[in-house]
């Protein structure tokens, strides 16, 4: 059974080195309302290779998980365990020398370490206007952006801990998103909490 876009059931799709066996197509009802579908795919564990099945967002095939839901669990607990230590400051990183806290001041409002030139589709909202580019997240009029359009962060929000809270969604480049919420947080520090622009109350768009 094939649908207008052309995807029929039983294909087999490749993501990152990683087969997928597409076995259904569901209806779905989007947070905004919309009625949209979302894909359901078969494949192999990359770390076991047990079976699993893993949906995506219709023709959206690199929000597919890769691990069976053991494998996934472990990884995200490893992967939370290394953000609440960065967090807590406990995670002993590799350092250039002269490393001190005027040196670790002065990294938090340092320049971009990149700006990415890969294309992105957009499959859901359109950007707000665009400050800088990583290679899966913008920094945006707005705060931060998914480039794909499917994920937003309102600015009034970028100190709520999304380095733990997106730790455990295995689609997401971890090291970007976090690149994008240093550089969105010195753009709009005046919407950090405790500053006069919190204090009336201002606000982006409606936050996600």
């Amino acid at each position: 059974m094939s649908n207008s876009h052309g995807f029929t059931l039983g294909m087999i799709a490749e993501y990152r080195g990683q087969k997928y066996r597409l076995i259904d197509v569901r209806p779905y009802r989007r947070l905004d309302g919309r009625d949209s579908q979302i894909m359901v795919w078969r494949s192999r564990c990359m770390t076991c290779g047990a079976l699993f099945e893993t949906t995506t967002p219709f023709r959206e095939l690199t929000k597919a998980t890769r691990r069976c839901s053991a494998h996934v669990q472990r990884t995200r607990q490893n992967v939370r365990a290394v953000v609440e230590a960065y967090v807590a400051g406990t995670l002993k990183l590799a350092a250039p020398p002269e490393t001190s806290d005027t040196n670790r001041d002065a990294g938090r409002s340092a320049p971009p370490a990149y700006h990415a030139t890969n294309r992105v589709r957009v499959r859901g909202q359109r950007l707000s206007p665009i400050i800088w580019q990583g290679r899966q997240w913008a920094v945006t009029k707005h705060g931060i952006e998914c480039r794909d359009g499917t994920y937003a962060i309102a600015k009034s929000r970028l100190w709520e801990g999304w380095e733990r809270h997106m730790a455990e969604k295995e689609w997401v480049d971890q090291a970007d998103l976090a690149e994008a919420l240093r550089i969105a947080r010195q753009v709009h520090a005046k919407q950090a909490p405790g500053t006069m622009s919190q204090r009336t109350g201002k606000r982006g768009r409606a936050p996600t």
